[in-house]
């Protein structure tokens, strides 16, 4: 009966540290640059990057914004800065594409105003440049 009680008393310590290892990655990091369109791109503040998952981009009727992951307003440096969970990486194995898009007009006729796509592995650091 002790033996056993020793074993149990160890298994969520086993747990605890399989856990910890498990979502111990690096962080995967997107920087979606928005400009102008244009010879000579300046960047443009305060607008609302989406971010999708890769079975909701462009050309899908989930591809609006009220479907989005999430969103991230663009700095003065015109740059929306996502930092991707790892639950989000995991649906494709070791790499995942997502997609981003930009809009305008009503949130019940949104039109597109920019789109870009880009595939990433565990623990990247990419960038994405929307013009329009």
């Amino acid at each position: 009966m002790k033996k056993l009680l020793k074993k149990l008393a160890v298994l969520p310590l086993f747990f605890g540290l399989l856990l910890t290892s498990a979502c111990s990655s690096d962080p995967t990091f997107i920087d979606v640059r928005v400009t102008t369109a244009g010879s000579n791109p300046t960047p443009r503040a305060g607008v609302a990057v989406h971010l999708f998952m890769e079975n909701h981009g462009p050309g899908t009727a989930f591809f609006r914004p009220i479907h989005s992951r999430r969103s991230v307003i663009t700095g003065s440096d015109g740059v929306a800065s996502f930092e991707l969970e790892e639950f989000e990486l995991a649906f494709s194995g070791n790499q995942t594409t997502f997609h981003f898009g930009v809009f305008g007009g009503s949130s019940s006729s949104p039109t597109i105003l920019g789109t870009g796509s880009i595939t990433v592995r565990e623990g990247d650091r990419r960038e994405v440049v929307i013009r329009y």
